[in-house]
């Protein structure tokens, strides 16, 4: 039976005013529950504000979507408290830390991070060497964070907990060549990028940008529609459509 845990969205004292709503809706692969206006308490008038969601869905991802932030003052935290009080993760404590729009993605740090010859037993005063692979394969750019844990394994008693952040860059922002609106990025030369995430790239004209991580991208093009494709295969990208490869200068 999975255990219920507290999620702390946004930590502080909030009430419902007359024009502040909580819905919910539910879909085939995620459950939205969605605040709206809601006024901190006591309540101080119209200026402070706070709209998220919680989007919930079945693999254990969870993603807290800002829309609306009008909060003044050290009011906020933010994380994910574990079934224990010891264990859980801080994502802010009592700051203004939440800026708007913007999202924060909970998921399990396996996909990215995996410690290889794991668990290892040593013996008293001993020591080894434990290696810790991170992969930012697929991963949306931002940062994302865990901590490793390690234990005891007779008491259990939790020894050391060390912090893990892998920082996943962008095509467009992390670019050594712009000029003005135009930024040159390999995988579509120079693009337009005012209007982001639609684009305007000189070798495939306008399409939709969905994720530009460093090492890859994803897009929707008008003609081709979902386009996937990787450093390591440029200029090819896999046309999901066609179900086959394609070059991005063909489109």
């Amino acid at each position: 039976m999975p255990i219920p845990i507290p999620l702390p969205v946004f930590w502080t004292n909030l009430t419902l005013v007359s024009d502040s709503r909580v819905w919910t809706r539910a879909e085939s692969d995620r459950f939205i529950i969605e605040f709206h206006e809601l006024n901190r308490f006591p309540a101080f008038g119209a200026a402070q504000r706070i709209s998220f969601q919680i989007v919930l869905s079945p693999n254990g991802q969870v993603d807290l979507v800002y829309n609306k932030n009008t909060f003044t003052g050290a009011v906020q935290s933010i994380g994910l408290q574990g079934p224990t009080a010891s264990e859980g993760l801080s994502l802010s404590f009592n700051d203004n830390a939440v800026s708007v729009p913007s999202s924060i993605r909970l998921m399990s740090a396996s996909s990215w991070l995996q410690i290889e010859d794991a668990p290892v037993s040593l013996p008293a005063a001993g020591d080894g060497a434990v290696q810790v692979v991170l992969n930012g394969a697929g991963l949306l750019p931002g940062v994302y964070a865990t901590t490793i844990s390690i234990e005891d394994a007779t008491s259990g008693d939790l020894l050391y907990v060390i912090p893990v952040e892998l920082t996943v860059g962008d095509l467009f922002a992390d670019s050594e060549f712009s000029s003005g609106d135009w930024t040159y990025v390999e995988e579509l030369g120079w693009t337009y990028t005012p209007h982001h995430p639609w684009v305007y790239s000189e070798v495939i004209g306008w399409c939709y940008v969905h994720s530009s991580a460093t090492s890859a991208i994803y897009l929707w093009h008008p003609t081709a529609e979902w386009i996937w494709s990787h450093h390591r295969i440029f200029p090819w990208a896999w046309q999901f459509s066609a179900n086959a490869a394609v070059r991005i200068g063909d489109l």
